[in-house]
């Protein structure tokens, strides 16, 4: 019933299981521990981990007890404990759960065992998680050839191997072979398990990510999300967390095409249904409290945007504060509303806390440090501190290039603000020079950075009028008028008719 996807009737089967075997076994007798793990996997399944902690804990003591420091099971214990730390954000535990499970593994089995290779999978997911890319995909590429080995007909452990490598590559930019590699492991996955399993509506949601974010390919992405909707409320309809996670992409595609409004009704249902499946403070919530807090504030909306923030922020200082990696990233979003209701000493304020906490908590984070010190520059440049400004910039950029030189959009920001710097102090060609880096960036590797790019080519418009240059604007003004009319049609007509 498991493997089949069968989960809720798998659990029931689980639960009478674990109660007969409590009748006729002591409560740490190793069936029992066994038991507690099956259960522990559906608990995962519903996205409900901190209980499955709690039962993999549970059986871990038990097992423990019952047999030597090196058993098996330990070992599988170990690595489903450390499976469920990763879905929980908290990484700095799990490699020592990986890493125990392994010596355990190496005596027993040869290098190519199937549990080997299962415990390596979990690594190279914790280093891609990490944004160790590298690493996680050399590790990835091992085991590829290993499971094939271990079975060439196909399994679903290759298409989960492929689906890692996937996923690298999206992170990478490259979409097209992101793509093609989802397409092999979905094909794979529905030749292993029915067509509604659980993890091939994973995958379809994968596929949707990269079609909005990597091709721009709105429809495609909302087709993709919609048939994975369609699994889940037909085949899942108790799966509330999962049917949530979908509404919320459906909203992010509404979003990404300026539909605020319906894209809002998405973000409230998703909204209900994990307050409804969860809890109001559950940290599962937090994201799409997020999410309406964006609208809200692309809405101008900014109290209420405020008020989502706070709230979120709330629910993640609930946690161990040390193992919530997303803070960093909410402190700044709370500065980025403050900034824009020109409270620039308290938006700079947050985004201090940002950058404290990251130091102090998260400090290989390089991704939301870079982004906090990009902030604090821009507050500084809106109080005229120019110098200062810039070298925020220029740590924000040295950061980027060097920790995440693939992240384009990022660094063409970091080009765009130090344009708008140079341009604020009447260094025109200078502004230029980073404005057209910027431009070239979001032209050849960003090419869904719509408003991003529009945003650019009025910066180059400006600097150009500033320094006596207005012939030349009209190239640039004609590539914005392209881009609305293509990707933004209602806009396009409004401004033609105005």
């Amino acid at each position: 019933l498991h493997l089949h996807g069968n989960y809720e009737e798998s659990y029931e089967f689980h639960q009478k299981a674990l109660a007969i075997l409590k009748q006729y076994y002591s409560p740490n007798h190793a069936y029992v521990a066994n038991s507690l793990e099956n259960i522990a996997r559906i608990h995962r399944r519903r996205v409900r981990n901190d209980e499955a902690l709690i039962v993999l804990r549970e059986a871990l003591e038990i097992r423990e007890e019952y047999y030597n420091d090196f058993h098996v099971d330990i070992a599988m214990n170990l690595n489903q404990i450390g499976n469920t730390l990763l879905y929980q954000d908290n990484h700095n535990e799990v490699l020592d759960y990986l890493n125990r499970a392994m010596s355990i593994y190496e005596k027993y089995y040869q290098s190519d065992h199937i549990y080997i290779v299962k415990n390596l999978q979990t690594i190279a997911f914790l280093f891609r998680q990490q944004e160790k890319f590298d690493e996680s995909f050399n590790i990835y590429q091992r085991i590829l050839r290993m499971a094939r080995n271990l079975y060439p007909s196909g399994h679903f452990i290759i298409a989960e191997i492929l689906l890692g490598i996937a996923n690298i590559r999206n992170k990478q930019g490259m979409y097209d072979e992101s793509l093609e590699l989802y397409q092999q492991a979905v094909t794979m996955l529905m030749n292993y398990y029915s067509s509604a399993h659980l993890d091939i509506v994973h995958f379809l949601n994968c596929i949707g990510n990269v079609q909005l974010h990597g091709k721009v390919d709105y429809e495609k992405a909302l087709d993709v999300y919609q048939q994975a909707l369609t699994m889940l409320e037909t085949y899942y309809p108790s799966y509330s967390s999962h049917i949530g996670n979908c509404l919320n992409r459906i909203g992010n595609v509404k979003k990404a095409q300026n539909q605020n409004i319906e894209a809002l009704d998405y973000y409230n249902r998703a909204l209900k249904l994990q307050k409804d499946y969860f809890s109001s403070d559950h940290i599962q919530l937090t994201s799409t409290i997020i999410n309406i807090a964006h609208i809200f504030f692309i809405q101008g909306n900014y109290d209420e945007a405020l008020e989502a923030l706070e709230q979120a922020l709330l629910i993640e200082r609930k946690q161990n504060v040390s193992n919530h990696i997303n803070m960093g990233t909410t402190l700044n979003n709370i500065g980025n509303v403050l900034f824009s209701q020109n409270k620039f000493d308290q938006a700079l304020e947050f985004y201090q806390q940002s950058l404290t906490f990251s130091k102090q908590f998260d400090s290989l984070n390089y991704t939301t440090m870079s982004t906090t010190l990009w902030n604090i520059g821009n507050v500084l440049c809106a109080q005229k501190k120019y110098t200062e400004a810039f070298s925020f910039q220029q740590k924000s950029l040295n950061m980027r290039e060097i920790y995440d030189p693939l992240n384009y959009a990022k660094i063409a920001s970091n080009f765009n603000s130090m344009g708008t710097i140079r341009n604020n102090e009447g260094n025109y060609d200078e502004a230029l020079i980073h404005y057209q880096k910027a431009l070239a960036i979001y032209e050849n590797y960003c090419p869904s950075c719509l408003q991003d790019m529009i945003a650019c080519l009025n910066n180059i418009i400006i600097a150009l009028n500033s320094s006596g240059k207005s012939e030349e604007t009209l190239n640039y003004q004609e590539r914005i008028l392209e881009i609305q009319e293509k990707h933004y049609p209602e806009s396009y007509t409004n401004i033609i008719n105005s």
